[in-house]
């Protein structure tokens, strides 16, 4: 993993902090498990009326809520969530890199 590609990973927001965090933690880039914001779009946009985007994301908790959102909204938040997919994918990476360097 290059750290070049930090801003795309994890925002531009997060790109300060991070750096800092990987710099002080040797080896961290290649423990941290990174989801491709690309992918996300790709499956969001896709697949994102089933919810499978957010397994890829998070989980299964977080696919059950968004795929009880879209039953709810009769399918108008998939539209709405399709602006959020990339977002959410780096503010988990950002979050993964915390986690990974408070463990270590």
């Amino acid at each position: 993993m290059d750290v070049s590609n930090l801003s795309y990973l994890v925002g531009k927001e997060h790109e300060e902090e991070a750096r800092a965090i990987i710099e002080q933690n040797e080896g961290l880039l290649q423990k941290v498990r990174f989801r491709n914001p690309k992918i996300t779009l790709i499956l969001s946009i896709v697949l994102g009326i089933l919810a499978i985007d957010r397994l890829y994301q998070s989980g299964v908790k977080v696919f059950l809520c968004k795929l009880a959102i879209l039953l709810l909204t009769f399918g108008v938040w998939w539209l709405v969530d399709i602006g959020y997919s990339i977002r959410f994918t780096q503010e988990r990476n950002y979050e993964e890199i915390k986690k990974m360097a408070s463990a270590a």
